[in-house]
């Protein structure tokens, strides 16, 4: 009897998930990122986007949009409050699926030597001149807003409102 329950333990651990997390391949609800400025930021892993404790994986995300953030967008980042608990990590990062909520957030430690984009202990921008920061590091992601349907509608009807009136106009002077 014994020996069938371990037999049936062992076969059911083969078909067992793996530890690490694998990214869902789907879109990031809305539900798990924000919007600011119009542009959306997700919050993609407790890790250093590169020389981290994970690796992020963008092969299906980035053709939803996804992307680190330039300089500027960087520089009107949100903060780690605006997220009030939104955390977008299962989609993006191999290992995790938390986000490090409780890490401290030093927005204004500025280090000697380091680009501004880099100098932030809590964000996903690790930084060769300070390795020992790099496991603290946390990356976030963003997406640029699309533009509305119904603007691009308008555009393009008054677009075609000018091209007529214009040929329109032609075509009278002509006659």
């Amino acid at each position: 009897m014994k020996l069938k329950i371990f037999a049936a333990a062992l076969l059911a651990s083969t078909f067992a998930m793996p530890v690490a997390a694998a990214p869902i391949y789907a879109p990031v609800p809305v539900a798990n990122y924000i919007t600011v400025g119009g542009t959306d930021w997700a919050w993609a892993s407790p890790c250093a986007f590169t020389g981290g404790c994970s690796s992020i994986d963008l092969s299906y995300q980035s053709t939803q949009g996804w992307r680190t953030p330039t300089r500027v967008e960087w520089a009107a980042r949100p903060t780690v409050l605006d997220f009030a608990g939104k955390c977008a990590s299962a989609w993006f990062d191999n290992s995790y699926s938390h986000c490090d909520f409780g890490d401290p957030d030093f927005p204004g430690v500025a280090m000697p030597g380091v680009q501004p984009t880099g100098v932030i202990w809590d964000f996903g921008y690790g930084t060769s001149n300070y390795q020992g920061y790099e496991g603290l590091a946390e990356t976030w992601l963003v997406r640029g807003a699309a533009v509305p349907e119904p603007a691009t509608w308008a555009m393009m009807i008054a677009g075609f409102g000018l091209v007529g009136f214009a040929a329109r106009r032609r075509a009278a002077v002509a006659a």
